[in-house]
């Protein structure tokens, strides 16, 4: 069974402490850059503190070809995943290929997969082996994905009219403003 509720505490922690500054403005020299310079990937670092002490780091990159790339490792004791998670999202912000590889909290390996093509969606991990046919927009939650995927969601709900998604394998998400 996936731990929803301790992942969930993690992303908003996660997202409540990504914070990257507002780009530069802009000089003439900059705005003279050739234009594939402009589009050349970038890379955002993170860092996780436990009881004030660093535990973990994460970074995020989208390469050239819109691939996004996101790393992520925590040591508890010796413990902790180190994972590197490869996305490739639709229009909508929905997964259509995943692979997560690296190693689980306990030190097992890790190679999960998930691919969606037209209305056919298949997912492998250490867990769980399945496919299903899936005619409506549905977002692929991973049993070893990093915190980062807790934003795609977000951006992914933000982006639907009703701010929900069908969940793979199974399930449901909402997202909703709480206070402003």
């Amino acid at each position: 069974m996936r731990s929803t509720r301790s992942s969930i505490l993690l992303a908003i922690l996660f997202l409540a402490g990504c914070r990257t500054a507002p780009p530069p403005a802009a000089t003439p020299a900059a705005s003279a850059m050739p234009v594939s310079l402009a589009s050349e990937p970038r890379e955002i670092h993170y860092g996780f503190l436990f009881s004030g002490n660093r535990a973990g780091s994460g970074a995020s990159r989208v390469e050239a070809d819109g691939t996004q790339v996101h790393t992520f490792e925590f040591n508890d004791r010796g413990r902790g995943s180190n994972t590197t998670s490869r996305y490739r999202l639709d229009s909508g912000g929905l997964p259509t290929f995943l692979e997560t590889t690296g190693n689980d909290y306990l030190k097992s390996p890790v190679h999960d997969q998930f691919e969606r093509k037209g209305t056919h969606a298949s997912w492998k991990s250490s867990a769980e082996k399945g496919e299903r046919e899936v005619r409506e927009p549905a977002f692929f939650l991973s049993l070893n994905g990093p915190p980062q995927e807790a934003a795609l969601l977000a951006k992914a709900l933000l982006a639907t009219p009703d701010h929900r998604l069908a969940l793979l394998p199974t399930g449901e998400a909402r997202i909703e403003e709480l206070a402003s």
